[in-house]
């Protein structure tokens, strides 16, 4: 199971990213239909093609574009939705209005965003980072791709413990999933609406991929650590 991990301590030395980096896959795919199917093709449809070649006894790679399954052209639409999201994303009144800095500092004009993020991590706590990174999740995740509210809020009881790890802790992706029903979530289900073992395991395994990218491409690029 891969692992989401802090690999250093967390406490007085978190500091947060006063902007997405430019680098990033949200700021790479357009909020278009096409560049949002290139997304999808490279970051999820890698395990059905796994699953094709081996069903045809092939093991080379095929370069050949895999066509979309119909599970995943449902993300299609929420994933255009949160890109366009993420473009009206306000990072940095977000970020002001959940890691205030005391108010003398705030009266400095000329500081620099190194400098800023420098001062965001001196006066900012655990809970405070936690309220940032949950408001930008609010802003640009569509409710459909966490399926209900109650999955959401799971998610975001691990991400405060995610968040509080401390040096050399680890959390796996099956701890952010395994208290999530992903019966609620719709664009896992199939076309015909009922689910084999199989296919359970299957929608397992996308959801999975889903949680890890929410971490690797939204939340960790939001945060930035310094080690002791």
């Amino acid at each position: 199971m891969s692992c989401v991990s802090a690999h250093c301590s967390w406490s007085g030395y978190l500091c947060v990213c006063v902007n997405i980096v430019p680098t990033d896959v949200l700021n790479t795919y357009k909020p278009t239909t096409n560049s949002v199917r290139k997304l999808i093709q490279k970051e999820f449809g890698q395990g059905e093609r796994v699953r094709r070649d081996a069903a045809k006894g092939t093991s080379k790679a095929n370069k050949k574009p895999l066509r979309l399954s119909p599970r995943l052209r449902q993300l299609i639409p929420h994933f255009v939705k949160l890109l366009k999201n993420h473009r009206k994303c306000p990072y940095y009144h977000l970020l002001h209005h959940n890691c205030p800095l005391p108010e003398g500092l705030k009266e400095r004009t000329e500081m620099t965003k190194d400098i800023l993020a420098t001062l965001v991590s001196s006066f900012s706590s655990h809970d405070q980072v936690f309220a940032f990174v949950r408001a930008v999740l609010r802003m640009i995740v569509p409710m459909n791709l966490w399926g209900s509210e109650e999955n959401k809020m799971q998610f975001y009881d691990h991400l405060r413990e995610f968040i509080e790890l401390r040096r050399y802790q680890q959390m796996s992706v099956g701890m952010f999933v395994k208290k999530m029903k992903l019966s609620m979530v719709k664009w896992l289900k199939n076309q015909t609406g009922h689910a084999s073992l199989t296919d359970s395991l299957k929608q397992a395994e996308l959801f999975s991929t889903f949680i890890r990218w929410i971490m690797d491409e939204v939340i960790i690029p939001t945060l930035k650590v310094k080690s002791e």
